[in-house]
């Protein structure tokens, strides 16, 4: 990861950014670290995380920012290096690989999340006010991304 910070400060836009397309969750878990790193990367928007995670493979782009489950098995047969999670902790299937926070970029986490809707009178595992004050957060924390990136609906 160091090397990764210093060439990206030192290169700007020389690092390039496989992401699943404009706007979607690997684009601005790319644009947060930079945001959050003060670098500049080159973003290549795919149409989806398969022809992304394709070159990355095959050595067109450079990184990628993909969920756990996608990319797991690439880094246990060796044909992926983990640079870090970006998760507050580290995953229990990849002990070895650290955070990308304790790794140089504080601050850093986001993680896919998916929620479960239905009917008013079902019994709730959460309070709907919990779940509102979630929401409100990840939209303010998206929302300052998403502006500061620039980033603008095709």
């Amino acid at each position: 990861m160091a090397e990764l910070l210093a060439k990206a400060k030192a290169e700007p836009c020389a690092i390039t950014f496989g992401s699943p397309g404009i706007g979607s969750g690997g684009h601005l878990a790319g644009e947060l670290f930079q945001l959050l790193a003060g670098v500049k990367l080159a973003n290549i928007p795919y149409k989806g995380s398969a022809p992304a995670m394709n070159d990355l493979r095959g050595g067109r782009i450079d990184l990628l920012f993909g969920t756990t489950p996608a990319v797991a098995q690439f880094i246990k047969t060796g044909s992926l290096r983990p640079l870090g999670v970006s998760s507050t902790s580290r995953v229990a299937g990849l002990p070895d690989v650290p955070t990308i926070a304790e790794s140089g970029v504080a601050g850093y986490e986001t993680y896919s999340w998916y929620g479960l809707w239905t009917t008013a009178g079902t019994p709730a595992p959460t309070t709907p006010e919990q779940t509102g004050a979630f929401l409100v957060k990840e939209i303010e924390k998206w929302r300052e991304v998403i502006t500061k990136a620039g980033i603008t609906a095709e």
